[in-house]
């Protein structure tokens, strides 16, 4: 039976603030449908969010099910006075905020004020030490810039692999020699259709040992116990699902886990007018926050469902399928370079089911 959802399921909040930016970012598959739409904050807005973080309060200390609302540009800190306005207006200190900004507007300011709450998180982009190849500026260069993000309290790295990045120890060892041993988020590059070559022409080769190292030292790691490193911060979230997986004998149901994002079903993306969309990149415009959870959810599925028949890859019979979950709904997939990032996914997902099946010869359980 397929699971009922319900705004109760709802965790994540994206707020869709506008898509000024002041990159180009040559990998950059953000739309430009914002342009037209209002920058005051609706009271829509901020109602709805307060419902959000009132359904998931803090609740003996445990802060795992809180309200995450992630601001998203464009470049958020380009409406700072707007991401401002909102967290005083919503008036929920327990929920965690966050943006992922090129940095290079972040002033001591920003510092002070992400600092001041109770949960808030600056992501920076950056994808290592080639950033320059990708990015307008690899901020992360600067040391008068490090030293301002190094400020914040709760900070981060959001890095996306493409061909300019697809050795781990190389991103990590750049990282923690910038900035320390932070958290980091990685993505895997999506393409669209003007989207350079030079970008997605992985050196496939390179990129499995990248992983293999990581897995192998990963199982010598866990074996003694130690799950404080990078290593474990890769693959994490991807050792759990494939044990879901394995423990029910079959591949995931698409229903159930479509797409990765999960719209509608643990996230929601709404602009500041309280209009829904699918994506918080902007696509698939639902209606407004009005019309209810039921009727945006089913709006939703009928958008993913559309997209769906769109494409044109064989996930179901994939390696990664539980990993990816088809990836992005509205990436093109019959381009070359879609192709190229399956690869990818690929060769990570059967490092990652050689690293769980290598403990089935060991007397250690791999709980995580």
């Amino acid at each position: 039976m397929a699971r009922i959802y319900s705004d109760l399921d709802i965790t994540r909040v994206c707020v869709m603030l506008g898509d000024a930016c002041d990159f180009s970012c040559r990998h950059c598959i953000m739309t430009d449908v914002h342009s037209g739409i209002k920058k005051t904050v609706s009271e829509k807005l901020i109602k709805y969010l307060q419902k959000i973080c009132d359904l998931h309060p803090r609740i003996d200390d445990k802060r795992s099910n809180l309200a995450k609302i992630s601001f998203w540009g464009g470049e958020p800190l380009l409406y700072f006075p707007v991401i401002k306005e909102i967290i005083e207006r919503v008036n929920r200190p327990d929920a965690e905020y966050s943006i992922v900004t090129n940095g290079f507007k972040l002033k001591d300011e920003h510092v002070d004020f992400f600092n001041s709450l109770n949960r808030g998180v600056v992501f920076l982009s950056n994808d290592g030490p080639l950033t320059g190849k990708i990015r307008d500026f690899n901020m992360l260069e600067s040391k008068d810039f490090c030293d301002t993000f190094n400020a914040l309290d709760k900070r981060g790295i959001d890095t996306c692999i493409h061909a300019y990045n697809q050795d781990y120890y190389v991103l990590w060892d750049y990282i923690e020699e910038k900035c320390g041993f932070i958290p980091i988020a990685h993505e895997f590059l999506e393409v669209n259709w003007e989207m350079p070559k030079d970008i997605w022409a992985f050196r496939f080769d390179d990129y499995r040992a990248s992983v293999r190292k990581a897995a192998d030292n990963l199982r010598q790691k866990l074996l003694l116990g130690d799950i404080d490193c990078r290593e474990y911060e890769l693959f994490q979230r991807g050792i759990r699902v494939v044990q879901r997986t394995l423990a029910t004998k079959d591949f995931p149901k698409v229903e159930d886990v479509y797409p990765a994002c999960a719209p509608y079903r643990y996230a929601s993306h709404i602009d500041l007018q309280g209009n829904m969309y699918t994506c918080h990149n902007g696509f698939g415009k639902l209606g407004t926050v009005d019309e209810g959870f039921q009727a945006i959810y089913e709006k939703c599925q009928i958008v993913l469902a559309t997209s769906e028949m769109a494409r044109k890859k064989n996930c179901e019979t994939c390696v990664a399928l539980p990993i990816c979950r088809k990836a992005c709904p509205f990436a093109p997939g019959d381009l070359e370079g879609q192709t190229a990032c399956c690869e990818i996914r690929r060769i990570f997902a059967e490092e990652l089911y050689r690293l769980i099946e290598s403990f089935a010869t060991t007397e250690t359980e791999l709980e995580l």
